[in-house]
């Protein structure tokens, strides 16, 4: 008599459902919008690694939390910060961040008194 039915094993899913985790395409692609550049690339099915970069001339004010860009050519699942450097030449002279929601891209950023570079890099989670 059978007393007893015990799960010995996990089943994963079948080839199909594994051959969808490699499935992505890991050329770099590049989107301009508002004077800002983004570069990007698939790592997995589900993470894109990002840049952002955009050179403002003249002193540039805080920027609390601004719309730079809002095509943002990806599916982006959550809200999701990448850092910020602000560069002048090779010296870093300032940090901030970007904030991906929807298909809108949000710099935030301290005052710098003179023209500076921004670059943002980072790995965000997409659909």
């Amino acid at each position: 008599n059978i007393t007893e039915v015990k799960k010995m094993f996990k089943v994963i899913g079948s080839n199909k459902d594994l051959s969808k985790l490699l499935d992505y395409d890991p050329t770099e692609k590049t989107y301009f919008e508002n004077g800002w550049t983004m570069k990007y690339r698939h790592i997995s099915h589900n993470q894109v690694y990002v840049t952002l970069q955009n050179t403002n001339t003249g002193a540039t004010e805080a920027i609390p939390n601004n719309l730079i860009m809002a095509g943002v050519p990806l599916q982006i699942l959550f809200e999701q910060y990448i850092p910020v450097k602000m560069v002048v030449g090779n010296v870093i002279v300032g940090y901030g961040s970007i904030m991906f929601s929807g298909k809108g891209a949000y710099l935030q950023s301290v005052a710098y008194g003179n023209s500076v570079s921004w670059f943002g890099y980072g790995v965000v989670i997409v659909e």
